[in-house]
């Protein structure tokens, strides 16, 4: 993955449990987000209050849908 972050300039939405035990906030989630090369205004980390489940949450997809409409459009 080290090698291959670099190398993504598109728009990224990252969403993570912040007690995650399988990919530790500090040491996994915050230097691949930095690795990444998209603009920073196109990149974006979100932290949730939950562990590793975190699609069972209406805020990831209230998140993720915003962020599709964003840069897909709405659906019409």
């Amino acid at each position: 993955m080290i090698n291959f972050a670099p190398r993504i300039k598109i728009p990224v939405l990252m969403q993570n449990g912040k007690y995650d035990y399988m990919f530790p906030w500090e040491k996994t989630i915050l230097p691949l987000f930095d690795l990444l090369e998209t603009p920073a205004k196109d990149k974006t980390l979100i932290s949730y209050e939950t562990g590793h489940s975190i699609w069972l949450l209406n805020e990831y997809r209230k998140d993720m849908f915003g962020f599709l409409d964003k840069y897909l459009g709405p659906l019409k």
